[in-house]
């Protein structure tokens, strides 16, 4: 579930899930109130909610264990689950008089941030996602466990997760059954900070591809580590936050830029660009001293070799060539015969034996 996705959805990453319908899916969990009810998550919007369980929805399989809570009480007003690695304020957050404290969003949001305790000073909101993590679906009014969560109130409580479809909104969850939606920021709810953990957080990333000779062609680019190549100017959401390593498919006649480190922020669009330099074609045909009609032409390999400048597309055509090379330049030389070869960027002069 990627909740940075604004409605219509699909609101998951689609590189890893392309075939999402932005819809109604089944989970597993009955709804402990009703039982002829399960819960449901929508891929529309986001939320979870229950609903009959006659209607049809979408299936998803899974396997594998199931998620557990596995929490410790440390004795100082905290709670780790140690299977997330994230740490909670035990208590619902108060005031100066003791009484349990219904704050706006932004407030929600200073106040943990100011929040001193157990020695830490990294407490901050939790995201939606967070939060599920310590409802517990087998149970209501409230839907967490009270052994550790004593004083959770059966309302809505702040989470740090913007909606995107009106960002003046923020998610809630509300711990009476376990489901959640959003009130606009000005809305005041409860408050419970966390610190620490494993939570990722998701923002988009556009990649405008140069110059329009090489986006006409064809040219896409993708980040490392996903399948789907996506065309200049599309805006990808569900990008983890955080550092990402964008490449750029290869397409003939041209150098493709070097791969981008680009640090992708919560919530935010980065944009970045990548610039390919057409390749210079130079001609070699030892038999044909007109190369066919192609110029500039060239006898030896070691010619065009020589020419100032980048990015060079050598052609080689007609009989065997048994030819000592030098790069003498730190340049990116491509040498095309019967068998395309790349040759790398050389650190020093180096001499190559080469036939097409």
């Amino acid at each position: 579930m990627d909740n940075s996705i604004p409605y219509p959805g699909p609101t998951i990453t689609a590189n890893y899930f392309p075939n999402t319908v932005a819809s109604y899916y089944w989970s597993s969990t009955t709804f402990s109130y009703t039982t002829y009810y399960a819960w449901y998550i929508d891929f529309k919007d986001g939320p979870n909610y229950r609903n009959s369980k006659s209607l049809d929805y979408h299936v998803r399989a899974v396997r594998g264990g199931q998620a557990e809570n596995n929490l410790v009480d440390n004795g100082n007003q905290t709670v780790t689950d140690t299977s997330t690695g994230l740490m909670w304020e035990k208590d619902t957050a108060r005031d100066e008089g003791g009484n349990y404290d219904l704050m706006t969003w932004q407030e929600a949001l200073v106040y943990c941030k100011g929040l001193p305790l157990a020695g830490y000073s990294d407490w901050r909101l939790p995201t939606v996602k967070e939060f599920r993590s310590i409802a517990n679906y087998a149970t209501f009014n409230p839907s967490v466990n009270l052994t550790f969560f004593p004083n959770t109130l059966t309302s809505n409580y702040w989470s740090s997760t913007t909606y995107p479809y009106y960002p003046n909104d923020a998610w809630y969850k509300h711990f009476h059954y376990g489901y959640e939606d959003h009130h606009h920021k000005s809305s005041t709810h409860y408050v419970r900070a966390v610190r620490g953990g494993k939570s990722v957080s998701f923002g988009k990333l556009t990649v405008n591809i140069e110059p329009e000779g090489v986006r006409t062609a064809g040219a896409q680019w993708r980040r490392v580590g996903t399948a789907t190549w996506m065309d200049s100017g599309f805006i990808e959401s569900g990008v983890p936050s955080g550092v990402s390593t964008v490449e750029f498919k290869h397409f003939a006649g041209w150098v493709n830029p070097s791969n981008a480190a680009v640090t992708v922020s919560e919530g935010q669009e980065t944009t970045t660009t990548g610039t390919y330099l057409e390749q210079d074609v130079l001609f070699v045909s030892k038999g044909d001293a007109a190369c066919g009609g192609n110029t500039p032409c060239y006898q030896t390999i070691q010619e065009p070799l020589e020419v100032p400048g980048d990015a060079k597309l050598i052609k080689v055509t007609g009989e065997h060539y048994n030819e000592d090379m030098e790069l003498a330049e730190n340049h990116l030389v491509t040498i095309q015969g019967d068998t395309a070869r790349a040759l790398p960027r050389l650190p020093e002069p180096r001499r190559l034996k080469a036939s097409p």
